[in-house]
């Protein structure tokens, strides 16, 4: 037995049974699993607006390299050759894929 003023020792009788079913307990076990839940929702769909975010970010970074790389710089020559030709046109469509254009 532990002495007066400190707990149980754990596994340690001391008459008194858990009442697992009584209605205050019952009613603090569905707070427990609401606020859980709650919370991970909240993780939940802050995770997925970061990475909404992010992603956002990054497609404006690329689209900043795209544009500068499909606006022809002022006394420039266009491409001469097909594969200049189709790497600008593939710029292009990637520009408008991620909205940039």
């Amino acid at each position: 037995m532990a002495p007066d003023g400190y707990p149980p020792v754990l596994g340690e009788d001391n008459g008194k049974t858990a009442n697992l079913t009584s209605p205050a307990r019952q009613g603090r076990v569905k707070y427990s699993i609401l606020v859980i839940f709650l919370c991970g929702a909240l993780g939940f769909t802050g995770n997925l607006l970061y990475t909404n975010k992010v992603n956002r970010d990054a497609d404006r970074q690329w689209c900043e390299i795209l544009i500068s790389i499909i606006q022809p710089q002022p006394g420039a020559p266009p491409p001469t050759t097909e594969r200049g030709r189709q790497q600008i046109a593939i710029m292009v469509k990637l520009a408008k894929e991620k909205g940039c254009l």
